[in-house]
């Protein structure tokens, strides 16, 4: 598994769990933990630039905000 931080100003866990079980399956990942914006993520492999872009706007579209 590989360690991935992802900034996030918007979104809740149960979010970025549904848009990554889309990359990777249920719960093929696992959401260590948030620190204000900063999501650390566990991985089976790296998200594109282009896949965190995708969580981003993602995450904006059901905007709640993490700050």
């Amino acid at each position: 598994m590989n360690q991935q931080f992802l900034t996030l100003k918007y979104g809740n866990k149960k979010k970025l769990r549904q848009k990554l079980d889309g990359y990777f399956g249920s719960r093929n990942y696992e959401v260590v933990e948030r620190s204000g914006n900063q999501w650390q993520v566990m991985v089976p492999r790296k998200l594109e630039s282009t896949e965190v872009e995708g969580i981003q706007e993602y995450m904006k579209q059901h905007y709640k905000s993490t700050t």
